[in-house]
């Protein structure tokens, strides 16, 4: 089909269906109706758009490719038939015939037009990902009710996991090759930029027991286009994956690199095998909640000793770091007769000596450093905990994966990338 024949099918299909609806609307008391005429108006453009796309697949001839077409096999499969099916999209079903091709050698059939389309049982590329951009937002059994009122999209609360666990399931394979086209903005050489690696861990129920997640984030000094990752993958698998992203975003360029983390063994040891270059500074704000629990133990909470004491040590961590902060816990510890305060005390000298070369934050602040993770911190709460932590939710190790791998990927920026278009492209 040319182009001049398809304009003018699509002209003809537009004048035809504006009279049709036109002629409905003329009838429809816009006052008294006014929420349900634009639901209306809305259905009907869908209903418009379908049959306007339905004449541009028409032009792929149900992707007929002659006698004979190359199977996934490798072996030739012959052309049998024209089959007619339904194909559905963002604007409603359309039917279809898809040349229908049979390979002898492996027993399998095909069509073309699935490939040609990118679509995936019966389901456009459009649509798919509408429906996995509602599934990592929320609950399915939400997603499904919101695509019904937000985009007329009447799918099941299980089309939606299917779906979405797929395209995660393909966010996984994409990832693990080192897809160049899931990296994020790659540093340039003349754009020397200070780079952070931060890492957490948080937990999330699956059927009958919990896992943890761990969770990164890499980014520049001005903490834009910040590429987040997330696997429950063991601490060593997931810290080589920070690193090869680390190296492919520009590592190497970096005029400086920073590692921030919460405290945990694992992190350290892993930060040190995979980032020994980098500044490893333990996260002020992580620390100050170790010495606010202190000074509630010792004084209560709420008590305006306990708020004097605790921002007191704020100040001095800030002015000397977290050696002058160790010294002022010995002395507090020497003033305490209670056994249970002084093992409070000494949970929180023990936790600060095993970080004490992290802690000079006076020195970090003075070369413009930032002392805390803020991005994995909300990275834990959003990316985990907003999506996967529900009450009620339960998840297979493998659903959970699928559904946080590609919830990184769209509050990375990446969602575009990923799909391989942008929703408002000419």
């Amino acid at each position: 089909m040319d182009r001049d024949k398809l304009y003018d099918e699509i002209v003809a299909v537009g004048v035809e269906e504006v009279k049709r609806i036109a002629a409905l609307l003329a009838r429809v008391n816009v006052a008294g109706e006014a929420g349900a005429a634009e639901f209306l108006v809305r259905r009907l453009m869908f209903e418009m758009g379908a049959k306007v796309f339905g004449k541009m697949v028409e032009r792929l001839n149900g992707g007929y490719l002659g006698g004979h077409a190359l199977c996934a096999c490798g072996r030739r499969a012959s052309f049998k038939e024209y089959r007619e099916s339904w194909l559905d999209t963002i604007m409603g079903a359309i039917r279809i015939k898809r040349a229908y091709y049979y390979c002898e050698e492996c027993a399998g059939g095909f069509s073309p037009l699935d490939e040609m389309l990118k679509a995936e049982r019966g389901r456009t590329k459009g649509l798919g990902r509408l429906i996995s951009l509602a599934g990592v937002q929320g609950p399915f059994e939400d997603a499904s009710r919101l695509l019904k009122e937000m985009a007329g999209v009447g799918v099941s609360d299980n089309t939606v996991e299917r779906v979405s666990e797929a395209a995660g399931a393909k966010a996984i394979e994409r990832e693990d090759k080192g897809d160049e086209a899931l990296l994020g903005e790659v540093w340039q050489r003349a754009r020397a930029q200070r780079m952070y690696v931060t890492v957490d861990g948080t937990t999330a129920q699956m059927r009958g027991y919990w896992r943890e997640f761990k969770v990164g984030a890499i980014y520049s000094d001005a903490q834009e286009s910040k590429r987040y990752y997330t696997t429950l993958d063991g601490s060593g698998d997931f810290m080589l994956k920070m690193r090869k992203e680390a190296m492919r975003k520009g590592l190497a360029r970096a005029s400086e690199v920073v590692a921030l983390g919460d405290g945990g063994a694992w992190i350290w040891k892993e930060f040190e095998v995979n980032f020994p270059m980098a500044t490893r500074i333990l996260d002020f704000w992580h620390l100050m909640e170790h010495v606010w629990a202190l000074s509630h133990t010792l004084w209560g909470e709420g008590n305006k000793e306990a708020k004097r004491w605790a921002e007191g040590a704020r100040a001095l961590l800030k002015k000397k770091g977290g050696s002058a902060l160790l010294e002022k816990l010995e002395r507090l510890r020497n003033k305490r007769k209670k056994k249970s305060e002084r093992d409070e005390i000494d949970k929180l000298i023990r936790y600060l000596s095993d970080n004490r070369g992290r802690t000079d934050y006076h020195q970090y602040m003075e070369r413009g450093l930032d002392i805390g993770s803020g991005p994995v911190e909300a990275a834990c709460k959003t990316l985990i905990g907003q999506r996967l932590k529900s009450s009620g939710m339960r998840w297979t190790e493998e659903g959970a994966e699928k559904i946080a791998r590609l919830r990184a990927i769209y509050l990375s920026g990446l969602w575009d990338k990923f799909w391989g278009f942008a929703t408002n492209a000419a």
